[in-house]
């Protein structure tokens, strides 16, 4: 993972394999974020998608292996 700095704004770059949620974790510890939002562009491998479905008042997540832009 790399970044940069532009005025209040972080660009950040994650090498093929790593783990986004750790590897955001860790840039937020290493800036001292405590929050915000996140745009991403890119593609993953393996991921899970979920939403609440509140009338029902359960999670429900889906999950996705191959190439995904």
């Amino acid at each position: 993972m790399e970044y940069r700095k532009f005025g209040d704004t972080y660009i950040v770059r994650m090498d093929p394999g790593e783990e986004i949620l750790t590897q955001l974790k860790v840039f937020a510890e290493q800036e001292g974020v405590k929050m915000d939002s996140v745009t991403a562009l890119g593609a993953v491998k393996d991921f899970t998608v979920g939403v609440f479905a509140a009338n029902a008042k359960v999670y429900r997540t889906n999950r996705f292996q191959g190439l995904y832009e």
